[in-house]
């Protein structure tokens, strides 16, 4: 018995020409480091496209990753390199204002659909640093301001005038190259929130200094929940924790009979509506701590479902 067996073959396509890099034909080098550049400026730069091919290639476009690399492209479309010859492909990067290391590619898409891509790196140089750049500050309700130094530092520019401030709790003085800025826990808002010191430089090109400033207001004793809502005769507990997220020892007080305190321990205490009213009734229960802070905690009780 013979068996015949039938092989289908599929056809596993190659890419798109469009997604090939033009084999032997590219750039040299492949990656070109612009060295260090001030930020705000431009940078120039020349990129060689090589042809070692055995054919004419004809350049169609030129195109950069990002804006801030500029190609005179129109000058080079429809160029037509020989075999064995170059061309080179000038422009100029704006460098930007972030310091560190910049990357970004260029392109020549081919008449025939191919592509070949080179690598530009530069980096940034600030004119003037600010240390720390940042500043956080943690604070207690009820104390008084805390403060510390920034150093601004440049070997080219120089400050101008007194800093600026865009929050009410937060302020700034400058002597020389140190400026001192300082955070108003009694005017902060409760919580986290931002705030800038500005201070005018005279650099062409970032003549403005911004710091940003986080002051975290943290509350002596945090109380959950904050507000008590109660059906009459019903019981809830609260929890307290002073600033370190500790329980302390609590004791408290009603400021009406409508609610009652039925325990007390270390960061919790028990409530208990009265079970007749006039409803609702509304009161406040002051917490205190051993350490002498104080809470008052809203309360209202409500009537029971029977009563409504």
């Amino acid at each position: 018995m013979r068996i015949c067996i039938i092989l289908a073959v599929v056809g596993f396509a190659p890419p798109p020409r469009a997604a090939q890099e033009a084999a032997g034909s590219r750039f040299f080098p492949s990656s070109t480091d612009l060295g260090e550049h001030l930020w705000g400026t431009q940078a120039p730069f020349s990129l060689v496209l090589r042809n070692d091919e055995s054919e004419p290639i004809v350049v169609a476009d030129v195109h950069a990753e990002c804006e801030c690399t500029v190609v005179r492209s129109g000058a080079f479309r429809g160029a037509r390199v020989t075999p064995g010859t170059t061309l080179t492909l000038d422009g100029h990067v704006d460098v930007g204002y972030r310091g560190g290391t910049v990357r970004k590619g260029v392109a020549v898409t081919l008449a025939d659909g191919r592509t070949i891509a080179a690598e530009l790196k530069w980096t940034v140089k600030r004119a003037y640093t600010a240390s720390p750049d940042k500043l956080a500050f943690f604070v207690l309700e009820d104390e008084g301001p805390e403060s510390t130094f920034v150093d601004f530092d440049s070997q080219t520019a120089k400050p101008v005038g007194p800093p600026r401030v865009d929050s009410p709790w937060l302020s700034a003085t400058r002597t020389g190259g140190r400026i001192r800025i300082a955070v108003d826990p009694q005017t902060a808002p409760s919580g986290k929130t931002w705030g800038h010191v500005l201070l005018r430089t005279d650099d062409p090109h970032v003549p403005l200094l911004s710091i940003p400033v986080l002051a975290d207001k943290l509350a002596k004793i945090n109380v959950y929940p904050n507000r008590v809502w109660l059906p009459a005769g019903a019981t809830r507990i609260v929890r307290i924790t002073d600033a370190a997220g500790a329980f302390p020892r609590i004791s408290a007080t009603s400021n009406s009979s409508a609610v009652e305190i039925v325990e007390l321990s270390f960061g919790s205490l028990t409530l208990r509506a009265a079970k007749s009213g006039p409803f609702p009734a509304r009161t406040l229960v002051t917490i205190t701590t051993d350490d002498g802070d104080r809470y008052d905690l809203p309360v209202e009780v409500l009537p029971s479902r029977e009563e409504r």
